[in-house]
């Protein structure tokens, strides 16, 4: 691949051993997709970028990523399931939990 620029909105930075990934999204009409370029976490060149299965309804429904040596990943809200990837690799896993939408109560203190 000889196009290295991201082109999208970066959310989050993880890393492993080798490898540092930025995960980010890319508008395609009304929805996002997340997408994750790899660079070599000694000399920074650029490796890698794939765009995951994933459909996002907003940028905000991509919720957690993780920096953990062994398995960096990537966890967003798609349509009320959870689903997740590990960073380096191409597969979407869904997650046996459903996610429902709450308001937020505060307490205050008088």
């Amino acid at each position: 691949m000889t196009d290295s620029s991201i082109k999208g909105t970066p959310h989050h930075i993880a890393t492993s051993l080798s490898k540092i990934y930025v995960v980010y999204t890319v508008a395609h009409g009304k929805s996002s997709s997340v997408t994750v370029a790899t660079l070599d976490s000694v000399t920074g060149a650029f490796i890698d970028r794939h765009q995951l299965d994933s459909s996002l309804t907003i940028e905000k429904d991509l919720q957690v990523v993780g920096s953990h040596s062994s398995a960096p990943l990537a966890i967003w809200n798609e349509k009320g399931k959870l689903r997740g990837n590990i960073l380096g690799s191409k597969t979407v896993t869904n997650l046996p939990v459903e996610v429902s939408y709450f308001r937020k109560t505060y307490l205050t203190l008088a």
